[in-house]
């Protein structure tokens, strides 16, 4: 509908009633890992440092815990690690070290550790070729803060800032030239997070995030950046990630459009997880239209058949049906007269081209009456309708697409007791008895079908936490849907969707 390869939602504003398109981009994830490098088991110190020889490609510092030797394994540019460019002893006395990018402002990129007895924190500026000049103090006493991470230009004033936590506490330390600045409270709540790791945008919008791993659940989270030195609410949680003991952004390792994680098992291999380039949300657009007076909103594909998408609404007073054209933009014209009488029909949702005539079809339950197939005319109407199947007793509906790959459209209905039944198309336009496919539904008001916003070519379903406002993707797995993740905060401001 916005021109864009991702799906698009339709929500309403339901103070205002204005209509508005919800543009996904591919949702943030990171493909399978791919072997690194091995036998780092014995690392007791590592750091992601982005590019520190010099060739365009990210590196990583890590330290031997029995020779107490530390080498800079230069990144390949068939996503790996070589052998070691240096091995050093200066970092014998460190117990933190953390890639911060370029801090002195030279051009290169630079390390910071925390050092000896008295735990002062020093600056190792690079040189660019893999090596490292004189260091610098940056503070006498960090023995108080027992995680320092390199995040980047987190405030936006073009200067790489750090990350540290004391007492659970975690603290911004802005980047000021060659030294840093102030450290200023960010959150409280950190001390629960067994590895925070930062230095990358993970989200691609530019901004530099912060991910993290609950030591409880073993669940990876990113904290998106905001630009002006804030985080937001985090986003996931990530369950590929639970087996690895060290996790942190490496920068665009693989070639890919994102900057990619890097992690380590139990076993000491180190895996690269390419990051797949998307956005939970590219964008919201005010469509230029209010809809007083609708109670529904379906996304129905090109109905009109003049390739763009299009909405239908119904009109609450009245049971009419009207088709907005969409104008490929985000925009829609002026409303067009589809049916009249559909206000006692339940369960209307779009179910693609059931009928297999090449244009969109919508499905319904009248009352007291059999699930029928309303079959689009590909203009302004509909050819006759027919039973798809006898009466169901559900509560929601959502057309699901080629969920089971057989070539005929899908349908996904809740139950009361939340849990979501898949009903297959049977071919010739109608549907084939049920089979449960997932649960505990009843947390969520929405359900939408929003065909494939992963990219992994199943499709999957957008939902909408009631009590919090959250949505949440369902993301098709198989035989269900895999674990949930937060696509985004702030949608109990509207009342329909599609």
């Amino acid at each position: 509908m916005a021109g864009s390869p991702w799906p698009d939602l339709v929500v309403r504003d339901k103070a205002t009633k204005k209509a508005y398109v919800v543009r996904t981009g591919g949702q943030t994830n990171f493909q399978r890992g791919r072997r690194a490098i091995a036998g780092w088991k014995g690392m007791d110190l590592i750091a992601a440092t982005h590019d520190l020889t010099g060739d365009g490609v990210p590196d990583m510092v890590a330290r031997n815990a029995t020779t107490l030797m530390t080498g800079v394994f230069p990144g390949t540019p068939q996503g790996g690690f070589g052998a070691p460019v240096l091995d050093t002893t200066r970092f014998r006395a460190a117990d933190q070290v953390t890639g911060v990018l370029d801090l002195t402002g030279d051009g290169n990129n630079d390390l910071v550790a925390r050092m000896g007895a008295a735990k002062s924190l020093w600056l190792f500026p690079g040189n660019g070729h893999g090596g490292f000049k004189k260091r610098r103090r940056l503070s006498a006493d960090w023995g108080s803060y027992n995680r320092t991470v390199g995040v980047g230009d987190l405030t936006g004033d073009g200067k790489n800032d750090l990350l540290a936590r004391r007492a659970g506490r975690l603290y911004l330390v802005p980047g000021v030239g060659r030294r840093i600045g102030t450290p200023t409270l960010l959150a409280r709540g950190w001390g629960r997070f067994s590895i925070i790791a930062g230095a990358g945008d993970l989200t691609n919008d530019g901004v530099p995030d912060v991910v993290v791993k609950n030591a409880k659940t073993r669940l990876v989270s990113i904290f998106p950046g905001n630009g002006s030195g804030r985080l937001g609410r985090p986003l996931g949680p990530f369950g590929q990630f639970k087996n690895l003991n060290y996790i942190a952004a490496v920068g665009q390792l693989t070639g890919d459009p994102g900057t990619d994680l890097v992690g380590r098992n139990g076993k000491g291999g180190m895996f690269v997880f390419p990051n797949n380039g998307g956005r939970n949300i590219e964008t919201v657009t005010n469509t230029g239209i209010a809809l007083r007076g609708t109670n529904l909103i379906l996304n129905v594909g090109d109905w009109n058949s003049d390739g763009k998408g299009d909405i239908v609404t119904r009109t609450a007073k009245t049971g009419n049906l009207y088709l907005r054209p969409g104008d490929g933009t985000g925009r829609f014209g002026s409303r067009v007269l589809l049916a009249k009488g559909w206000g006692g029909v339940r369960l209307v949702a779009a179910v693609g081209d059931i009928t297999g005539d090449g244009h969109p079809d919508l499905m319904g339950q009248p009352a007291r009456a059999a699930m029928r197939i309303y079959p689009g005319d590909g203009a302004t109407g509909f050819l006759p309708s027919y039973v798809a199947h006898s009466a169901i007793s559900s509560n929601g509906h959502s057309g699901l697409g080629l969920w089971d790959g057989d070539g005929s459209p899908d349908s996904l209905l809740r139950r009361g007791d939340g849990t979501l039944r898949l009903y297959p198309g049977n071919g010739p336009g109608g549907l084939m008895n049920s089979r449960k496919i997932g649960a505990g539904a009843k947390v969520y008001d929405w359900l939408q079908s929003v065909g494939d916003a992963t990219g992994d070519g199943r499709p999957d379903v957008v939902a909408r936490e009631s009590a919090t406002g959250k949505l949440w993707l369902l993301p098709g797995a198989g035989n269900g849907f895999g674990a949930r993740r937060i696509v985004a905060f702030g949608f109990g401001r509207y009342d329909l969707s599609s």
